[in-house]
């Protein structure tokens, strides 16, 4: 009788510590995910229709993780899953700021030159009137932002421009986000080719950029190498030199390399150079596919010669043909 009562009020200790321990967890992830609001009890005018509001200036949490990417396509950027998304409490438009996860690199211009930082900031401004704010929604299983309205703002403008480093906000162009998780290789097939961005000049004239690329391609140039750094054009190239992409986290360009010890590491060059002029392959041209201005093929020092790639502009998908 008494080893009966003993399990017995073991089992409702037990049971008391396992409910307590998931409440507390269900309160937890409210404080990131879980407070949305349905449209219905809202009072701003939001641009878009969504089931769920998940952070916003109507939603009472602070902070998102998202699940998912979220694409960011009037300025060409798309935040990764894990991208923490808070609200900007020292800001009375009520921005939202944005940390990357690790690896992830938001990269751009200011006045002193290329430069890498950690996150962002998202700003919605009103051009007529007063009263606009960022907000981030779902629609089914989508994820995607917009800008809410009050009653004295008519037209709103999102924005993508000043970024946090610390207590000093910079003003960016020629933005982009890197995964710097991902290995420089050769892209060897025309499946992964296609589906390569174009890099900004931004990426490319960030000193440990160029340095990578030099380490890796240098492994494919042994002989002529005072040809190879001062060619400027594929013509100048020496006889057993080509141009060949390579793929710099995620961004497509086309790097001089010493044929035959390419093809001994990557075999299936040889059909792709049987159909290239002159048995080499150089950029032809670029395409602009999406977007407005720009995507024009450009070129700039690797340190292990010139590299070619197509510079997107204001063109939101740029591609490279060759």
């Amino acid at each position: 009788m008494k080893t009966t009562s003993c399990f017995r009020l073991k089992l409702i200790i037990s049971l008391f510590f396992v409910s307590l321990i998931t409440w507390f967890t269900a309160c937890q992830q409210g404080s990131e995910n879980s407070n949305s609001v349905s449209p219905v009890s809202l009072k701003y005018r939001y641009d878009k229709p969504f089931d769920k509001l998940l952070l916003g200036q109507e939603t009472t949490n602070d902070f998102i993780i998202l699940t998912q990417a979220l694409e960011l396509p009037d300025d060409g950027l798309l935040l990764p899953k894990g991208t923490r998304i808070f609200k900007d409490k020292s800001d009375p438009e009520g921005g939202v700021l944005f940390t990357l996860p690790e690896g992830y690199k938001l990269v751009g211009n200011d006045p002193s030159g290329a430069r890498l930082l950690a996150g962002g900031k998202i700003n919605c401004k009103c051009t007529k009137g007063s009263g606009c704010s960022p907000y981030i929604a779902s629609l089914g299983n989508k994820v995607s932002k917009g800008c809410a309205m009050s009653d004295g703002c008519t037209t709103c403008l999102q924005t993508v421009s000043a970024f946090e480093e610390g207590e000093q906000k910079v003003a960016m162009t020629d933005l982009d986000i890197v995964n710097f998780n991902d290995e420089l290789h050769f892209v060897v097939t025309k499946e992964e080719f296609v589906q390569l961005k174009s890099p900004t000049t931004a990426l490319m004239n960030l000193p440990e950029v160029k340095k990578s690329i030099a380490d890796f391609v240098s492994g494919y140039q042994k002989d002529d190498l005072a040809a190879v750094r001062n060619a400027k054009t594929s013509e100048e190239l020496p006889a057993n030199y080509t141009y060949i992409p390579l793929s710099v986290y995620g961004r497509v360009i086309l790097v001089p390399v010493q044929a035959n010890i390419t093809l001994a590491a990557s075999p299936i060059w040889n059909q792709l150079l049987k159909s290239a002029p002159n048995g080499r392959i150089a950029a032809a041209s670029c395409k602009c596919e999406s977007g407005s201005s720009g995507c024009k093929l450009t070129s700039g020092s690797i340190l292990v010669g010139q590299a070619k790639w197509c510079e997107a502009g204001r063109c939101t998908s740029c591609s490279l043909y060759y």
